[in-house]
């Protein structure tokens, strides 16, 4: 951080693997304004920031507008007390996540000031261990700061306090999308807020052990679309201090045997509010201004069924549809066809069509040239096989004759066809499509083997045999090649001794050096490319024909068994150019 410049854009990426091991108080230090640091990859491989040795363990962000983007921090003691601890505005985390390893208990993970002005936490997701470690306090920890932005929150664990802890009353505070979970016994709070914190919490879930006291003192903070749950599964109620503001509502009602709710004044309206539509039902039904039921009749005798017993009536509606029994008592011989009337009606119109739709699935006669009905189309297994174009007489059995007839015809062709020019499964060995093809204009070429198309050879070597004379890595080549990358691996070990190691070729023409790295960067488990080299680097070079590449080492022999593989990816200049690994 302090080769940044203050407030310059200045970038730290911190490769995906990486581990920043931080084992004292301050012991990360952001001192220099306006740094981005941005960890990359992803899951538990993007670059990790762990805080260990000792309880005061930190990352101390004491200079403003710093912003840290994607972290991975870790925490390898228990007990930790402050690790990310904020003193200074407008600091931005994105993207982080936080891991309690097994045993292990971070007592408050991110700890803000009274100077954090402006703090923004967007998408942090706190990861607990088998919490075998010390009592957790809370997790995110904020004293008097102003406008502190906390937003898409997902934090589960015991906490002592709170998932969420103000300690002295903040100022116009937005929090939104928290997720959190606090499993202490106790119960405790998803958040605990000092007397006097204003602000507003938005579009959020708190889930405690027990009980519904969720968060305290926030009388003077805005609540939108806040519910609160217990472990029990239950949809609990959103309590603010000790008084529910929602719980118990009169106009709902409660389990007493006389709620003191009074709704004589409510006038039906089956277009109005809740309670009007309710009036508009219970007056349907209770003789109200709809029309009455009759005398001695209710719902269940309309319907025809109590859900347990049916009644076959003739004044039912299960009498219209019908009964499990012999004699339905309902009577519809006066019914008329009518396709756009009642369901009766309808019902009788689709009866007198069945009649009609029944000579459908008759067989016609063979070979008939009527186009009245479906079955005449489609005609008789006897019908003659159609011959030459479509007609206005030939059936769809005659067509689908011609079809099978034509279809053999072509399978014969087929066979024919492939006998002239040898079936590649009947062969023994199977030739590729390279090898079927090949290349009449250029002698044992093949259309893989044009100008523009690639080839790769590689060759691995033991650190010995590296030395100052040189070792081939290819043979000769048969034409002109372009290199267009290399890429370099070493294995457990590596090289050992020369100073560097260097990829050249034998051209008539041009310079030799292709590619140079000291031997020192080419120790265990090494990966270079021609563009890294630190030595030498030079894109743009062709092997000639007839030339090859070699390895060597400068200032003495490589030594010992290390292992170092090079690949070398060429593009074809000529025709048909091709070469080996040595």
């Amino acid at each position: 951080v302090s080769r940044c410049t203050s407030n310059k854009g200045d970038t730290i990426k911190v490769m995906e693997g990486h581990v920043e091991d931080v084992n004292s108080a301050a012991a990360l230090p952001l001192d220099v304004p306006g740094v981005t640091i941005e960890c990359m990859g992803d899951g538990d491989s993007r670059g990790t920031i762990s805080f260990s040795t000792v309880v005061g363990a930190s990352m101390t962000v004491s200079a403003a507008s710093c912003t840290f983007i994607n972290p991975r921090f870790e925490a390898a003691i228990d007990a930790l007390t402050n690790p990310i601890n904020i003193t200074t505005s407008d600091f931005t985390i994105i993207n982080a996540e936080y891991h309690d390893t097994t045993d292990i208990n971070t007592k408050y993970g991110i700890v803000a000031s009274a100077n954090a002005n402006r703090l923004k936490v967007i998408g942090y997701k706190y990861f607990k261990s088998n919490e075998g470690g010390t009592q957790k306090q809370s997790h995110i920890q904020i004293a008097e700061a102003e406008d502190v932005v906390l937003s898409d929150i997902d934090i589960d664990g015991d906490f002592q306090l709170g998932c969420i802890e103000n300690t002295t009353a903040w100022k116009r505070a937005k929090l939104s999308h928290l997720e959190l979970v606090n499993t202490n016994a106790s119960p405790s709070l998803g958040i605990k807020l000092a007397a006097l914190s204003t602000g507003s919490v938005r579009e959020s879930t708190i889930r405690i052990n027990a009980g519904v006291i969720y968060v305290t003192a926030v009388n003077t903070m805005s609540w939108y679309k806040v519910r609160g749950v217990t472990t029990l599964g239950q949809m609990g109620i959103f309590q603010i201090g000790a008084v529910s503001t929602y719980s118990n509502d009169p106009a709902i009602g409660e389990n007493t045997a006389n709620n003191a709710f009074n709704s004589s004044n409510i006038v039906a309206n089956e277009n109005g509010s809740l309670f009007e539509r309710i009036e508009q039902v219970q007056e349907a039904v209770n003789n109200g201004t709809g029309t009455a039921l009759d005398t001695n009749k209710s719902i269940i005798d309309v319907l025809g069924s109590n859900g347990t017993t049916v009644t076959d009536s003739a004044a039912s509606v299960l009498g219209a549809i019908g009964a499990n029994n012999n004699n339905n008592a309902f009577d519809s011989s006066t019914v008329v066809a009518n396709e756009d009337g009642s369901v009766l009606e309808r019902q009788e119109a689709a009866k007198g069509a069945l009649a009609v739709i029944d000579e459908f699935h008759d067989v016609p006669a063979p070979d008939n040239v009527l186009n009245a009905q479906i079955n005449e189309v489609i005609g008789n297994k006897t019908d003659a096989t159609a011959v030459g174009a479509v007609t206005a007489t030939d059936t769809i059995v005659g067509y689908t004759k011609q079809l099978v007839t034509e279809g053999i015809t072509r399978d014969a062709a087929i066979a024919s066809a492939q006998a002239d020019i040898g079936d590649p499964s009947a062969r023994t060995n199977l030739q590729s499509l390279e090898a079927m093809l090949g290349n009449p204009d250029v002698a044992s070429a093949t259309i893989y083997g044009a100008s523009g198309t690639e080839l790769v050879v590689q060759k691995v070597l033991t650190s010995s045999n590296v030395t100052m004379a040189g070792v081939d890595i290819t043979g000769v080549s048969t034409g002109q090649l372009a290199i267009k990358d290399i890429f370099i691996n070493t294995g457990a070990t590596g090289l050992a001794t020369g100073t560097n190691f260097e990829i050249r070729h034998n051209n008539v023409s041009g310079d030799p050096l292709i590619f140079s790295e000291t031997v020192a960067n080419l120790g265990a488990n090494k990966t270079e490319s021609l563009a890294t080299g630190s030595v030498a680097a030079v894109t743009g070079n062709v092997l000639e024909a007839g030339k090859k590449l070699i390895a060597l080492s400068t200032g003495a022999d490589c030594t010992g068994a290390g292992v170092i593989s090079v690949m070398i990816v060429f593009q074809r200049i000529d025709h048909g150019a091709t070469i080996a690994s040595a």
